[in-house]
């Protein structure tokens, strides 16, 4: 999640280096969402602003979500004296793996089986580096799961399945380069395995519920490194640090290259402004009204869509002909013909759809 207070003109701003792998990426800077504000939460917005069924708490907003740690990211933070703080906690909590600091059982538990309307108000899932300020701890330095989340998108579905697929690009990056570190700083393959199943523990053994990792495991875990993992963070950060993202996709192999091929095609379906060949009706519910106007739920409970109540009519015509020849059939119906902008925005909330053509 992006847990961060921001302001609001550079709330698509990416941490070093992901900012730079994705210019690297995509050939070009990442779109800005300039909607998702952070120093004024538009999940706050009183009641009055608009007929939104879900709001966050204000002392809390979307950080509401504790996040791993890969080791160089950990590195970063504790390579910045004014940040290291940040960690502290979590360091004297047992979380240190050699992979990075890992999220105690129970936690993972708790908030896998919350309710969808506990993100952004439950105080129990409160992101250990949301400041009493409101500052994330580690805004530079944040993971790929927090970078790339937004609650709402100039773009609509568009600009979520882009941010969702750097999301899984990104994240796979730190993941596969946690490993490298682990290879590059001579821990072998069995400690490497014994490392990762350490890092994404999910079962609840007496070690997990107590958060006290067994003496024995850590010493196998840690070799040389054990009582140097500050050290041994920065080390990771300080061999991350240079890399480019042609040498990222090299580590990280066919996986990354995958996910790395869909980010590429998703920012190109992103740029996308002409309109498709035939119009159908895509998926939404319509959740309130306020103002005369409508409010849509299409691709995220988070991002209502609000619009005229004649776009119900415009979508209901909808049928597999050409965005000309429903503009002309809904302009005669009521006297206003929908342009090219609105067409566009339909289709990007994911109220209409490209359609196969219509057989007359």
């Amino acid at each position: 999640m992006n847990p961060a207070h921001c302001d609001g003109n550079a709330a698509s701003a990416l941490p070093a280096p992901l900012e730079r792998w994705a210019a690297e990426l995509l050939a070009a800077a990442p779109p800005h969402e300039r909607h998702a504000t952070c120093s004024s939460c538009a999940m706050c917005a009183p009641p009055a602003a608009a007929p939104r069924r879900i709001r966050f708490a204000p002392q809390l907003r979307c950080c509401t979500y504790r996040p791993q740690l890969a080791n160089h990211l950990a590195g970063r933070v504790l390579l910045d004296p004014a940040r290291r703080g940040q960690l502290d906690v979590r360091l004297a909590a047992g979380e240190a793996t050699p992979l990075g600091l890992r999220v105690a059982t129970p936690y993972q538990l708790l908030y896998r089986h919350a309710s969808a309307q506990s993100f952004g108000r439950a105080e129990r899932l409160r992101c250990p580096h949301l400041q009493a300020d409101g500052d994330c701890g580690i805004w530079g330095q944040r993971p790929a799961v927090c970078a790339t989340w937004f609650c709402k998108h100039e773009r609509g579905a568009l600009g979520a399945r882009l941010w969702a697929s750097l999301r899984d690009c990104f994240a796979a990056a730190e993941r596969l380069l946690a490993l490298w570190c682990l290879d590059q700083l001579g821990f072998d393959g069995a400690t490497q395995r014994e490392a990762w199943a350490a890092y994404e523990q999910d079962q609840f053994d007496p070690t997990a519920l107590d958060g006290e990792p067994a003496p024995d495991t850590t010493r196998r875990l840690w070799g040389d490194w054990q009582g140097r993992e500050v050290e041994f963070y920065r080390s990771c950060a300080e061999i991350v640090a240079p890399l480019h993202w042609s040498a990222v996709e090299r580590i990280g192999g066919s996986e990354l290259a995958s996910l790395a091929a869909r980010a590429r095609e998703a920012a190109r379906a992103h740029d996308e402004l002409a309109l498709p060949a035939a119009l159908g009706t895509g998926r939404f519910d319509v959740v309130g009204a306020h103002a005369g106007r409508l409010c849509l739920q299409t691709y995220s409970e988070f991002d209502p869509l609000e619009v005229s109540p004649d776009v119900l009519a415009l979508a209901a015509r909808c049928d597999g002909r050409s965005p000309e020849a429903i503009s002309a059939e809904h302009a005669a119906a009521t006297g206003r013909s929908p342009g090219r902008r609105l067409l566009r925005m339909l289709l990007d909330f994911g109220v209409l759809e490209a359609a196969a053509p219509a057989r007359r």
